[in-house]
């Protein structure tokens, strides 16, 4: 088990924060089939809807991080 503190840390900062990687936090991006859409005969003809969404996680205090270990035998 993994705990982790949520509160704030000494400088009245969140010690857990979900970050956006730069302007990459949601893309959108189409790709048309060779027909552009409509009625499709195989997933070349086809149109394509992709999407990108990159996040990260900061934690700020690190000692504000445990982990249980529970020993176990056979």
């Amino acid at each position: 088990m993994i705990f982790i503190s949520l509160g704030n840390t000494n400088y009245n900062q969140p010690n857990v924060e979900l970050l956006a990687l730069g302007k990459r936090s949601f893309i959108r991006g189409e790709v048309n089939g060779m027909n552009m859409g409509g009625d499709m005969a195989n997933s070349v003809d086809g149109r394509h809807v992709h999407v990108l969404s990159e996040t990260g996680i900061a934690l700020r205090n690190p000692e504000g991080l445990a982990e249980l270990f529970v020993p176990y035998s056979y």
